[in-house]
């Protein structure tokens, strides 16, 4: 694969997928790789459950202290219930429609989570995102793009095949003389177009951002 390969070459792009891509103008991986996020989540700087706030979007780090239970409630629906804690505190989250919860979150393992308390239950939280305690973060603990989006397409099914197409695509041409970049201190494109999906740092995004606005002019 190339960078003007289609869409259609990444694992688990289908005819379906392939056409929600479109409809945001995206058929090949170079159309993935420069459509840029309209705006970043930090999800960085974990807070304990004790600073968590009603209603304010947090990352937290936190173990699993109960056996998760799924259980139906009616009109087809299900609930999976599980009980965490840190040396602050415990909260209650729940997973409405997502009984695979049951088997990816595992008593006496640490987590990062994601999400806001629900104003109106106390220590309660719905359906916050999840990743494993040591991983590289691709939902928590890190900058978050977030992408203008069409019916069907999610924020992270898009992430993920940006992600693919960075495996998949080659290097990127370099379109500007290093004299030049190093004039006006400019980082490199493949540096550039990472920085702007997965940045380590706003310092970082910033960076990313300086060279591709001057690279358009």
């Amino acid at each position: 694969m190339d960078l003007f390969s289609s869409v259609r070459e990444l694992h688990g792009v289908g005819p379906a997928r392939a056409a929600q891509l479109e409809k945001l103008g995206i058929r090949t991986l170079y159309d993935l790789l420069a459509f840029f996020p309209r705006d970043y989540e930090d999800r960085t700087n974990p807070v304990t459950i004790a600073q968590l706030q009603p209603g304010v979007p947090a990352c937290f780090r936190a173990m699993v202290v109960s056996q998760p239970v799924l259980r139906r409630i009616g009109g087809g629906r299900d609930i999976t219930k599980l009980i965490v804690a840190d040396e602050t505190g415990k909260l209650t989250l729940s997973y409405f429609n997502q009984p695979y919860v049951k088997n990816q979150l595992h008593y006496g393992e640490s987590y990062y989570f994601y999400g806001a308390l629900q104003p109106e239950h106390g220590m309660q939280m719905a359906n916050p995102a999840f990743e494993e305690s040591g991983r590289p973060g691709t939902v928590t603990n890190r900058l978050l793009p977030v992408y203008p989006l069409t019916a069907g397409l999610s924020n992270r099914t898009l992430c993920a095949c940006i992600r693919q197409a960075f495996s998949a695509a080659g290097a990127l041409p370099e379109l500007l003389p290093e004299t030049v970049r190093e004039q006006y201190g400019l980082c490199g494109v493949t540096e550039a177009y990472t920085a702007v999906h997965a940045p380590e740092s706003w310092e970082a995004l910033q960076s990313a951002r300086k060279r591709l606005v001057f690279e358009e002019f």
